[in-house]
C-alpha cells in the first residue's frame, strides 16, 4: 500500500481523493501481478476462473468485459494507456466493447502504442515518455465523445512501475520520472516507505523464500522517484479533470483511484510483487455529485473482483457474464458504500481468495483466504504454498500496516505466523476449510 505522504504533493490527486470521497483501507488484489490484477479488475473474476495467471495478455478472453457490458447500454467507451502485457503482438489492437483505445503493453519510452488499431512509434525523446503520450490520446477521444452519451474511461499511466529513463538507465526498482520532473521540489523530503515490517528481522517463522533474502541496509525504501513519476500522472488526471468541467460531466463522474498489482517495497524483506505480503492496495473513490464534502474511510472486505460488478450497477448494466469460461462473477458490488443513497449493494461474505499461480521464479506458487473483519472471528489471513507445503496464518485486523505499530492490537504487518503449534489449531482448519468452499 503506497505512501499517503506521496499523495498530498499531488495536486489534483490530494484534491479529488485525499480531500474528498472515500478511503477503502481494506482492499485486496486476487493476484498481485499486473496482467492477472487487470483482467480481475476487467472480468470481476478471479485469476482461477479467468485463466491469466502470468504477465500473457493472450490468456484472457475479452468477449466479456466491464467494458462490452457498459458498451452494451449505451456507454462511449476508451481505453488508453497500459493495458495487458504482452499487447504488442496482438492482432486486434481495440479489444471488444471499446471505442477508442491507445494501448501499449509496457515502458516509459522506445514503446509502440497502438491507437485505434494503428502503429504509433515512440522513442526516446522528452514528448515520447508514455504518460504524456496516454494523456495526449486520452483526451483526444474525451474531446470526442458524445454530449449525450454517458462515459466509462480506463486510464491506466504506466506509472509507478519499474523501468528505464530516456536514456535506458534503470535504477534498481524504481520507476523513471519524465525528465521535467526529475528533482521536483514537490517531491523534496518525501518520508521513505517504511512500515512496521520494511526489513523484517526475525523472519525465523517465515517460508523458505523470505528466510532466504538477506536483511537490507537500507532504512526505508525511497519514495522520491515515485512521487517525481507520479507528477505526470497527476498532470494528466488535471487536464482530464478540466476536460470534464468544460462537459459538464465532472460532477457525475465517478473517480476511481487504483493499482493494477501490490508491491512488496521491502515488506517482510519483498520487493516484488507476487508475495501475500504486497496484496493489500490502495482504493480511492469520489463522485462529487453524491458525496459529501468531507473525506471518510471505510474498513469492509474488499477486493478487485469487485471493481466490474460495482461499475456495473452504477452504470445501469444487468450484471457481469455469462462468459465463455462457463463461471460466473465472483466479485460483489459494493455501490452501496459509494452512494447509500442511490444503491444497497454491500458485500457480505465470510472471506475472499487470494493467489498466485503464475511462475513460480522468487515466490513458490500460493493461494490464501482472507476473513471479513465483521465475521465473528474477526479478520484472518490463512496462506497455502502449494508446492513447498508451507503455512502462514496471521490476525489482521482490519486497519493497514502502514498506520500499524508494533504493541498495538493485532498483526496487520504479518510480523507473527501462527500457522504452526497447537493453539490456532482449530483456526487453520476452519480457514483451510473455508478456503476450499470459496475456491
Amino acid at each position: 500500500m503506497s505512501n499517503e505522504a506521496v499523495w498530498t504533493r499531488l495536486q489534483t490527486i490530494k484534491s479529488l481523493f485525499i480531500d474528498h470521497g472515500i478511503s477503502f483501507l481494506n482492499n485486496w488484489n486476487n493476484f498481485p501481478l499486473c496482467c492477472p490484477g487487470r483482467a480481475t479488475q476487467l472480468t470481476g473474476q478471479e485469476a482461477h476462473h479467468h485463466g491469466v495467471t502470468n504477465n500473457n495478455n493472450k490468456l484472457l478472453d475479452e468477449s466479456v468485459t466491464i467494458a462490452t457490458e457498459l458498451h452494451d447500454v449505451g456507454y462511449y467507451t476508451i481505453l488508453a494507456g497500459k493495458y495487458l502485457n504482452q499487447s504488442d503482438p496482438d492482432a486486434d489492437k481495440t479489444p471488444p466493447g471499446w471505442d477508442h483505445a491507445a494501448i501499449f503493453g509496457s515502458g516509459y519510452y522506445r514503446r509502440t502504442v497502438y491507437v485505434d488499431d494503428v502503429a504509433e512509434y515512440h522513442g526516446s525523446l522528452e514528448e515520447d515518455y508514455t504518460t504524456d503520450v496516454s494523456a495526449n490520446h486520452s483526451l483526444t477521444f474525451l474531446k470526442s465523445a458524445p454530449a449525450k452519451k454517458p462515459l466509462f474511461a480506463y486510464l491506466n499511466p504506466y506509472g509507478v512501475h519499474q523501468g528505464a529513463d530516456i536514456d535506458g538507465i534503470k535504477v534498481g526498482t524504481q520507476p523513471a520520472p519524465a525528465e521535467r520532473h526529475k528533482g521536483d521540489s514537490r517531491c523534496s523530503g518525501v518520508p521513505k516507505y517504511a512500515p512496521a515490517n520494511y526489513n523484517e528481522a526475525d523472519v525465523s517463522d517465515k517460508p523458505y523464500y523470505i528466510r532466504r533474502i538477506r536483511p537490507f541496509k537500507t532504512t526505508g525504501f525511497s519514495m522520491t522517484r515515485v512521487c517525481e513519476t507520479l507528477l505526470s500522472v497527476d498532470e494528466w488526471l488535471g487536464r482530464v479533470v478540466t476536460e470534464l468541467h468544460k462537459q459538464g460531466r465532472f460532477d457525475n463522474t465517478v473517480f476511481i483511484l487504483t493499482t493494477d498489482n501490490g508491491r512488496g517495497w521491502g515488506s517482510n524483506r519483498l520487493v516484488g510483487k507476487l508475495g501475500p505480503y504486497s496484496a493489500r492496495t490502495l482504493l480511492y473513490v469520489y463522485w462529487p455529485a453524491v458525496m459529501n464534502t468531507d473525506h471518510s474511510f471505510d474498513k469492509h472486505l474488499l477486493s478487485n473482483v469487485d471493481l466490474a460488478p460495482t461499475l456495473c450497477e452504477l452504470g445501469g448494466c444487468d450484471g457481469m457474464g455469462p462468459f465463455a469460461n462457463g463461471f460466473n462473477v465472483d466479485g460483489q458490488s459494493f455501490a452501496g458504500l459509494i452512494a447509500p443513497g442511490l444503491f444497497s449493494s454491500v458485500p457480505s461474505r465470510d472471506g475472499i481468495v487470494l493467489e498466485h499461480l503464475g511462475p513460480a521464479s522468487v515466490v513458490p506458487r500460493w493461494r490464501g483466504v482472507i476473513t471479513s473483519p465483521q465475521g465473528e472471528n474477526g479478520q484472518w489471513f490463512w496462506i497455502e504454498y502449494t508446492a513447498t507445503g508451507e503455512r502462514e496464518l496471521y490476525k489482521l485486523g482490519a486497519n493497514p500496516c502502514i498506520t500499524w505499530s508494533v504493541g498495538q492490537p493485532f498483526d496487520p504487518c504479518m510480523l507473527r505466523n501462527l500457522a504452526y503449534g497447537t493453539k490456532w489449531k482449530p483456526m487453520r482448519t476452519k480457514l483451510h476449510n473455508l478456503l476450499t468452499a470459496l475456491w
